[in-house]
């Protein structure tokens, strides 16, 4: 029985803390270590919306966890961590904990600069993040300290929230399945664009001359379509696919 469990640990909690250690001698508490445990899952949200837990649900504290992220544009200038608890694989639908910037980045391009994040749960319950950049010509970090994170939800709004969460993981994977085609898509563009440049002269100038405004156009589109439905972004790599078949003689897209 879920509320018979959660009864008996608050006794035994309540009676932890008041008695004193001579009281405790000669009780059954005499050598019990109680573990807290974190009620929701900790973690940032990525460029794409997502959350990346670095420590789950239920994790015993005190406890520790470092992930390494990267740069996700060129030369970008800072990054801002946003600090979520919630089970929700979209961060926004999560609780918002806090937030800061690292800054200013060093310039690299996409993906070379790593950014350390570390999250540290004491054991009286207070969550301190701190994110660094890993780079020799640079000495950046910043931190961030959460104190009693925990009492921001009640054992109700805990429960509620991953009841929730159960309820729109359907909704969150289809959102993050079209996530992942728009970030395939963008990949593509650019991989297309440098294939492009690289092709042989005596490829048909004409159609190069096309698919260059293919290419324009589908970041036109990329843009103004970032909600756009997960088969609209997969019909734009298939035409894009198509035509770099036609232009560059290749007898199918590799």
């Amino acid at each position: 029985n879920p509320d018979e469990a959660v009864a008996f640990g608050a006794a035994i909690q309540a009676a932890n803390l008041s008695l004193s250690t001579e009281q405790k001698a000669g009780s059954k508490l005499a050598g019990l270590t109680l573990l807290d445990v974190i009620p929701l899952s900790l973690g940032i949200e990525l460029h794409n919306g997502k959350m990346s837990v670095l420590i789950p649900r239920n994790t015993s504290i005190p406890f520790r966890h470092s992930k390494t992220y990267y740069n996700n544009e060129d030369d970008q200038d800072e990054a801002i961590i946003e600090v979520f608890e919630g089970e929700h694989a979209l961060a926004a639908s999560n609780r918002l904990l806090g937030k800061f910037t690292v800054g200013p980045l060093p310039h690299r391009p996409r993906g070379k600069l790593k950014i350390s994040v570390t999250f540290l749960v004491s054991s009286d319950g207070i969550l301190e993040v701190s994110a660094g950049v890993d780079d020799p010509e640079a000495n950046i970090s910043q931190t961030v300290r959460i104190d009693g994170y925990k009492g921001l939800l009640s054992r109700e709004e805990v429960s509620a929230m991953a009841e929730t969460a159960k309820e729109f993981d359907a909704i969150a994977a289809e959102k993050a399945e079209r996530q992942r085609a728009m970030d395939e898509l963008q990949v593509l563009v650019l991989r297309l664009s440098t294939d492009l440049k690289g092709l042989s002269e005596l490829a048909d100038a004409g159609k190069k001359a096309l698919f260059a405004q293919m290419l324009d156009e589908a970041n036109v589109w990329i843009v103004s379509n970032k909600n756009g439905a997960r088969e609209d972004i997969l019909e734009v790599q298939r035409r894009l696919k198509a035509a770099w078949v036609d232009v560059s003689g290749e007898r199918e897209f590799v």
